[in-house]
Order: C-alpha cells, then sequence, then structure tokens
C-alpha cells in the first residue's frame, strides 16, 4: 500500500502553510476525531440508526478530506450515503473503517514524531 494515498500530508501543507504548531495541533485533533467516530461507528452494530450511521459519515468525510486521509475520505462518503440497514454490510463497513484508521492514525503519528 502506497502511504500517500492514505495520508497526503502535502495536502495539510497545503491548506495550513509551514506553521507547524498549528499542523500538530490540526493533526492531533483529526486523530481524536476519528477515533470517536470510530467509536461511535461500533456502537451502530449493536442498534443501527440510519440517520446516526448517515451523520457519522458526515462528520468523518469533513475531517477526513481536510487533512489528506483521501482513503479515509471515501469510505465516509460511502458511510454518509448508506440507504438502508443491512447489518452485514454495516458489518463490514465498520470493519474497513477500523482498519484504515488504524492505519492512518500511525501514519499520522509518525509524522507528527518528525515535527518534535
Amino acid at each position: 500500500k502506497q502511504p500517500a494515498i492514505h495520508f497526503a500530508m502535502a495536502n495539510v501543507r497545503d491548506f495550513m502553510g509551514n506553521d507547524n504548531d498549528m499542523v500538530k495541533m490540526v493533526l492531533s485533533l483529526s486523530i481524536d476525531e476519528i477515533t470517536k467516530v470510530n467509536t461511535n461507528f461500533k456502537d451502530q452494530l449493536v442498534s443501527p440508526d440510519l440517520k446516526k450511521i448517515n451523520a457519522l459519515g458526515h462528520k468523518l468525510f469533513g475531517t477526513a478530506s481536510g487533512v489528506g486521509l483521501l482513503i479515509l475520505a471515501d469510505l465516509a462518503r460511502e458511510i454518509e450515503y448508506v440507504e438502508e440497514i443491512d447489518e452485514q454490510h454495516i458489518k463490514r463497513l465498520q470493519e474497513a473503517l477500523a482498519e484504515e484508521i488504524e492505519m492512518v492514525t500511525e501514519l499520522i503519528q509518525d509524522e507528527l514524531k518528525k515535527m518534535d
């Protein structure tokens, strides 16, 4: 897999310039946000609510696209536009989401270490 596809740090720099403190803050907050969405999406496996699932996808899309998490943004769009509760589909989305979030969190943390 190509890390640039999962996390396009250049997008973050283009958006925020070279203010390392601002970049670090935004990336740290992004980790917090995507982790919360992952937890909240897992809860949807127990008691699925279509509106909540769509809202989580919408929120995640904003966060992911804003910091260059391109594959995660695509996955978020898919979640945002889920049209019906299909438990197997929701479970597959949750597994893909958890895997992608784990990967991009590591990539972001690696970038944050380089900035220290």
